[in-house]
């Protein structure tokens, strides 16, 4: 049961060229792409997102996120 959640950077935005990774993290973290593409990697999974997308990093899985050289992601 969920007894607490607090947002921590709200709408924060990187730089277009901003990847993070491959690494840990220990919160969750959600992503939303608002323009341009980048790609997502975890042990599971390799996936290439767009605009509209969204995603989330669950605590303790390795992953590896960066945009795409030729149209690169904004997201927050």
């Amino acid at each position: 049961m969920l007894n607490h959640l607090s947002s921590t950077l709200s709408g924060y935005k990187p730089p277009n060229m901003h990847r993070w990774g491959p690494g840990v993290r220990d919160i969750y973290a959600l992503h939303y792409i608002e323009s341009g593409r980048g790609t997502l990697e975890t042990l599971e999974a390799f996936l290439s997102l767009k605009a509209g997308d969204s995603f989330i990093i669950f605590p303790e899985n390795e992953v590896y996120y960066y945009p795409d050289p030729m149209d690169p992601w904004e997201y927050v």
